[in-house]
C-alpha cells in the first residue's frame, strides 16, 4: 500500500514493458518470444535534490488507536484513518528513492483531493520538479466507510523519459482500506488495467493486473517532518502480473512481487510509507479544511 493508496510509480512494472519494447519497438527486429528478461536501470539512475532542512517535528494529537474519526458534514466517506474532504491536500517527501529507478521523480509531490461528488472523489497527484512524471490521477470511491481507489483511466504516464503507458479502462474488486481497520484485519484487492505501451510512433496493447493483500500489523509510533503521530501499520504483499500483445502475438510479463509497509493516522491518512520502488515516503505537512 505504498503511496495514496495507488501511485502509477509503483503500479507499472516497467522492467518488463521496457523489455517487451526494447524487443518489439526499439530494434525493430526481434519478436514477443524472443523478448529478453528484465535487467537493471542502473545506468538511467538520476541523482535526487536534497530536501531542505526541516525544523524538529512537534507531537501531533491523534484520536486514540484504534477510534473511527468523527464525520463532519464535509468528509464523504468517514474513514476511520483516511479523509475524504475536498480540497484536502498531503505534502510527502521522497527520501532515499532506489538507485536504479528508470524514473527520476523529485524529491517532493502533494496529493489533493481535487473533486469529491457524493460517494466518489478524485485525487490528483503533482511531484516537484525536476521530476519525469509530472501528474497522476486516482478515482476513489466509498462503500460503507470502506475506500477503493484504482488508477483513473484516460491518462498517460512515463515509464521512463520518452516511454509512456495509456490507460484505457480500469476494474477494481475488494477495497484498499477498510472502514475502520484494527490490528489482526486482513483484505485484499484486484485491479486490472488495460492499455497501450507507446514508444516514440511504436504501441503495443498491454492488460496489467495486481493482487493486493493486506494485513494490520499494529498500532506504532512514527515520526515525520509533518509530527509525531500513533499510527496503524499495515503491511502489504502485491503480485504484479501481465500481457502484451502486437500483431497477433502476445507475451506474459515475468511475473513479481513486492512488499511494502504503510502507517495510517487516524483521521489524516498516510503519514509514513516503505517500499522498494520509491524508498522511504514521509508526511511533511497536510491541510483539512
Amino acid at each position: 500500500m505504498q503511496r495514496r493508496f495507488f501511485s502509477l510509480t509503483n503500479w507499472l512494472p516497467r522492467a518488463a514493458a521496457l523489455a517487451l519494447l526494447t524487443a518489439l519497438a526499439l530494434t525493430g527486429q526481434a519478436t514477443l518470444a524472443q523478448a529478453p528478461t528484465p535487467t537493471s536501470q542502473a545506468a538511467r539512475a538520476a541523482q535526487t535534490p536534497t530536501a531542505p532542512r526541516t525544523p524538529a517535528p512537534q507531537r501531533t494529537p491523534t484520536p486514540a488507536a484504534g477510534q473511527a474519526a468523527k464525520p463532519t458534514a464535509k468528509d464523504a466517506c468517514g474513514n476511520a484513518y483516511q479523509p475524504v474532504v475536498a480540497k484536502a491536500q498531503w505534502q510527502y517527501e521522497i527520501k532515499n528513492p532506489p538507485k536504479d529507478a528508470p524514473l527520476k521523480l523529485g524529491s517532493r509531490y502533494t496529493d489533493t483531493l481535487s473533486q469529491v461528488s457524493g460517494s466518489t472523489a478524485t485525487m490528483e497527484r503533482v511531484y516537484a520538479k525536476p521530476s519525469d512524471a509530472e501528474k497522476e490521477t486516482e478515482q476513489w470511491e466509498c462503500r460503507n466507510g470502506a475506500i477503493v481507489a484504482a488508477p483513473a483511466a484516460g491518462q498517460k504516464f512515463p515509464l521512463e523519459p520518452g516511454v509512456f503507458f495509456n490507460i484505457t479502462s480500469v476494474k477494481s474488486e475488494g477495497v484498499s482500506v477498510p472502514a475502520n481497520p484494527k490490528p489482526g484485519d486482513t483484505w485484499s484487492q484486484t485491479v486490472r488495467i488495460m492499455g497501450t505501451i507507446q514508444v516514440g510512433n511504436q504501441s503495443l496493447n498491454a492488460e496489467l493486473q495486481f493482487k493486493t493483500a493486506c494485513k494490520a500489523a499494529r498500532m506504532e509510533t512514527v515520526t515525520v517532518p509533518a509530527g509525531r503521530f500513533d499510527a496503524l501499520r499495515v503491511d502489504c504483499t502485491r503480485e504484479t502480473r501481465g500481457k502484451a500483445s502486437q500483431g497477433g502475438t502476445s507475451q506474459e510479463f515475468p511475473p513479481s512481487t513486492e512488499e511494502t509497509k504503510s502507517w495510517l493516522a487516524v483521521g489524516i491518512g498516510l503519514v509514513k510509507s516503505t517500499s522498494p520502488d520509491t524508498g522511504e515516503v514521509n508526511l511533511l505537512k497536510y491541510s483539512l479544511p
